[in-house]
C-alpha cells in the first residue's frame, strides 16, 4: 500500500482566538492552542507507517472567510477530505449551513463534524443551529477541561475512520471495475 494522506480542515469561528480568556464557566480553561496541540497529539497516535494525517487550522472571526475556507476544501481534487467546524454563534448562518451542504452533497462528499466547548443546553439563549444541520455528527462540552479536549479527538478519529472506510472501498471498486474492462490487446481482438 502507497503512503495515504488524510487531510482535515479545522476552523474554528468567531471569538474563539479567546478561548482561555472567555467565560470559562461556559468554555473552561483551554485556550485554541491546546486544543491543536490536543489534536496533534491525537493525530500521532492514529498515524500508521502508511496513513498520515495532515490538520490544517484555521480561527477568523468573519463570516466570509469560514464559508470561503470551506469551499477551498473542493477548490482542487483532493485539497481536502474532511472538517472540523465550531462556528460559534456562526452556527445559525444560513450562508456558511449551505456551503458546508455544498461540499457533502453533489458527490463531492466531504464530511463535516460540529464541534462545540459549550453544553447545548446552554445554547438555548441563541438560534437554532442550521449548520448542524449539514454535518455528520455534532459534539458539544460538558464544562469540563478533560471532556471538552474530547469533542475535538473524537471528532478527528470520527473523520479518519470514515474517510479511511470510504478509501478502502474506492479503491475495492475502482479495482472490480478494472477487473471488467479489456485489455487494449483484447478491445483491439474484438475489434478487429
Amino acid at each position: 500500500m502507497a503512503e495515504m494522506y488524510i487531510r482535515i480542515l479545522v476552523i474554528n469561528g468567531p471569538n474563539l482566538n479567546l478561548l482561555g480568556k472567555l467565560n470559562r464557566i461556559d468554555h473552561g480553561e483551554l485556550a485554541l492552542a491546546d486544543i491543536e496541540n490536543l489534536l496533534h497529539k491525537r493525530r500521532y497516535e492514529l498515524e500508521t507507517k502508511d496513513v498520515r494525517i495532515l490538520l490544517d487550522f484555521r480561527q477568523s472571526n468573519h463570516e466570509g472567510d469560514l464559508i470561503t475556507w470551506v469551499g477551498e476544501t473542493v477548490a482542487e481534487e483532493g485539497a481536502f477530505d474532511g472538517i472540523i467546524i465550531n462556528p460559534s454563534t456562526l452556527c445559525a448562518s444560513q450562508a456558511l449551513a449551505d456551503a458546508l451542504q455544498a461540499v457533502f452533497d453533489n458527490g463531492l462528499g466531504v464530511p463535516a463534524i460540529e464541534v462545540h466547548l459549550s453544553q447545548k443546553d446552554i445554547k438555548s439563549t441563541r438560534p437554532q443551529s442550521l449548520t448542524e444541520q449539514q454535518c455528520v455528527m455534532t459534539r458539544y462540552g460538558e464544562h469540563d477541561d478533560r471532556y471538552d479536549e474530547m469533542v475535538y479527538t473524537q471528532a478527528l478519529e470520527y473523520l479518519f475512520k470514515d474517510i479511511l472506510e470510504r478509501r478502502k472501498t474506492q479503491e475495492k471498486l475502482e479495482s472490480a471495475d478494472n477487473k471488467f474492462k479489456p485489455s487494449v490487446r483484447q478491445a483491439a481482438a474484438v475489434a478487429g
